[in-house]
């Protein structure tokens, strides 16, 4: 296990042209056994090239640290027993980090110490405002350039909003995903009063999310003026595949002319903006779709969307997993997909279901909401539609989100497929009989849903890793480098590609055959 780090300072990389030459960060940490480790980590990079970082203090003639990045992850990391100077000086002397390809030529580069702005690098709310407090920031342009590269990488544009920034067309409201949708941040970019202002909404450790918006000159923060929209258990909200009225893209990605001018505008000008200087940008001509940059399937929404469902359903699992018989309850929702023949007092699985909701206070109704409910979300559809604000849900709504692949509820029950196999490893055993479903298109032809992994399990433990198990840059890698034949297309299809082909299985060992 590596030492602890007892002090850490990130800096920003960053190439000539964002987009192409990509940005990273390199990080400084004072090791509790006194040595120094420097890590690095670049995206934009080939896999079948190496990349070496090179950091020397300004005005010196030699480089004191020669790193070497690795293509394939785009890592790169060396401690030092003996570092040039004592940590606290080493983070006061002005220096410059460059990273060079084979052929000599510079990818990116970055300030380190002295003056350079350190990176953030918790990403909570309590995260963000304790850097402005410690690095007295008194603006939002300076708070954003502080941004890690995955909250620069991942956002949307918002031109019309019902939320509480003021935004246009012509200057619109940034929104940050970053690589999970565990922490989301919005920025305004027109005038009004709230400009001075950053909205965030955070993903806790126990599944439920807190909201806050924070008046960065003040220091002020606030989060009774959220519940209004986000309710009073408070989650996400955002507008279902394939239309997001007012964002940039909302038919499809597709950009209207408007928005194409908008971009054209803000890629021309960013380096002297307040706002847009830290987003990479790519050109754009009318009749395009929104794109976004560092990732293999670039489409903006399509991304936004998955990311905030994946943290959404995220959420929601750490939550109903910590019930009361928990084990005994989500076998609803896979009895459910079963014949009515399984859903009898005979069928002992059956059994233990009706008990547990009959002891969570559940004994009329076995569907989902009703199961949801029993597992510990009082208002399922009010905590889980993330489609609609709050005040707008009627009687009539349902749990009813479509992410692109799959729906919202579709994904907690893959989570929870995965917490009984964890308890029950013959389910497993079942899937691996099972061939994947196809691997995308294949010459021109559409082959199936599946990831073309070798057995069903594989492909599941593989969903599960690449959507649950990657987190902050290991997950930003995943999204920007594919590593299955048909990531983009497969991973997100819990049902076509998992829950559906999986299903006689699963019945088969709920009834103990």
């Amino acid at each position: 296990m590596p030492a602890p780090a007892t002090t850490t300072a990130t800096y920003y990389l960053s190439g000539a042209d964002l987009v192409q030459d990509g940005h990273g960060r390199i990080t400084l940490s004072l090791l509790a056994d006194g040595r120094l480790r420097v890590s690095a980590r670049i995206n934009s990079t080939d896999e079948s090239r190496s990349y070496r970082l090179t950091l020397r203090a300004d005005g010196a003639a030699a480089e004191w640290l020669s790193l070497d990045i690795g293509g394939a992850l785009g890592v790169g990391e060396a401690t030092l027993a003996n570092p040039p100077q004592r940590f606290e000086d080493l983070l006061r002397t002005p220096q410059t980090a460059v990273v060079l390809e084979q052929s000599g030529r510079e990818k990116m580069r970055g300030a380190v110490g002295g003056v350079a702005v350190a990176l953030i690098d918790d990403l909570t709310i309590d995260g963000f405002l304790a850097y402005i407090q410690r690095h007295d920031v008194r603006d939002v342009k300076r708070l954003m350039s502080a941004l890690p590269p995955a909250m620069r990488s991942n956002h949307t544009l918002v031109g019309r909003s019902g939320g509480l920034q003021a935004t246009s067309v012509e200057a619109p409201r940034i929104v940050s995903f970053g690589a999970d949708g565990r922490l989301l941040a919005a920025f305004q970019s027109d005038v009004g009063p709230r400009r001075e202002t950053v909205e965030l909404a955070e993903l806790r450790a126990d599944g439920t999310w807190k909201f806050a918006e924070i008046e960065v000159p003040t220091r002020r923060v606030a989060s009774e003026v959220c519940t209004s929209c986000h309710g009073r258990q408070p989650r996400p909200v955002w507008s279902a595949y394939n239309q997001w009225p007012g964002v940039f893209g909302a038919d499809g990605d597709k950009l209207t002319d408007a928005e194409v001018v908008t971009l054209t505008r803000l890629r021309a000008t960013q380096r002297d903006s307040d706002r847009f200087h830290v987003l990479p940008i790519r050109p754009v001509r009318n009749g395009d779709t929104f794109h976004i940059a560092h990732r293999d399937y670039t489409f903006a929404n399509f991304n936004a969307t998955g990311e905030i469902v994946r943290a959404v359903t995220e959420g929601a699992w750490l939550r109903i997993r910590q019930a009361p018989r928990a084990a005994d309850l989500r076998l609803g929702f896979f009895l459910n997909r079963c014949d009515d023949a399984l859903r009898q007092e005979t069928n002992p699985r059956w059994a233990r279901f009706k008990s547990a909701m009959v002891a969570a206070g559940q004994p009329q109704q076995t569907d989902t909401v009703a199961i949801l409910r029993a597992m510990g979300i009082a208002n399922p559809v009010e905590e889980l539609q993330i489609g609609k604000t709050a005040p707008n849900l009627t009687a009539a709504d349902g749990l009813g989100y479509n992410q692109a692949a799959s729906g919202l509820t579709t994904f907690i029950e893959f989570l929870l497929l995965d917490d009984w196999i964890a308890d029950e490893p013959e389910l497993g055993r079942r899937l691996a009989a099972l061939a994947d479903v196809g691997r995308g298109y294949v010459n021109g032809v559409y082959t199936g849903y599946g990831l073309g992994m070798a057995n069903l399990e594989e492909a599941r433990r593989f969903r599960m890793l690449h959507n649950y198990g990657l987190h902050g840059e290991d997950l930003q890698r995943s999204r920007e480098k594919h590593t299955a034949p048909n990531y983009f297309d497969g991973l997100w299809r819990m049902e076509q590609g998992l829950l559906t082909p999986a299903r006689d299985a699963i019945c088969s060992h709920l009834q103990g055959r």
